[in-house]
Parts: C-alpha cells; sequence; structure tokens
C-alpha cells in the first residue's frame, strides 16, 4: 500500500508559528483579524484550528512585499 502526501499539508498553530518565527499568539491574532486563513476543525474547547502550508506562504509572501515597497 502506498501513501500520498496532502498536496497541500494542514499545519497546527503551533507548525505554522514555527515556520514563520512568531509566537502562537500571533498567530491567533492574524487568525482573528482574518489576515491569515484557517479552518476550524470540531467543536468545544480543544476544537483545532488548521492554516494550510500555502496560506502561511502566501502571507510571509506578501509580507516580504510589503516590507520591499516600504523600504524603498
Amino acid at each position: 500500500m502506498t501513501f500520498y502526501e496532502p498536496v497541500d499539508p494542514l499545519l497546527t498553530r503551533t507548525e505554522a508559528a514555527s515556520l514563520m518565527s512568531v509566537s502562537i499568539s500571533t498567530i491567533e491574532r492574524r487568525i482573528k483579524s482574518g489576515e491569515l486563513r484557517a479552518c476550524k476543525l470540531g467543536t468545544g474547547l480543544k476544537n483545532a484550528v488548521r492554516i494550510r502550508r500555502s496560506e502561511v506562504e502566501r502571507f510571509l509572501s506578501d509580507s516580504e512585499t510589503v516590507r520591499d515597497q516600504s523600504a524603498a
């Protein structure tokens, strides 16, 4: 049997924070403000939030573009 990795893996808040070199609370603020899109899995107190890796990459790319424009 062959297992395939998802084309666009889902990341936890911790994984996204690590990739972006920020804290988990920063990730949560970005999600709440709508700057970073995420999906909620399940309900209850321990609901899981996942962020697509492509979304993290988009956010980082947009951030670099803004930084480059402000430096010019």
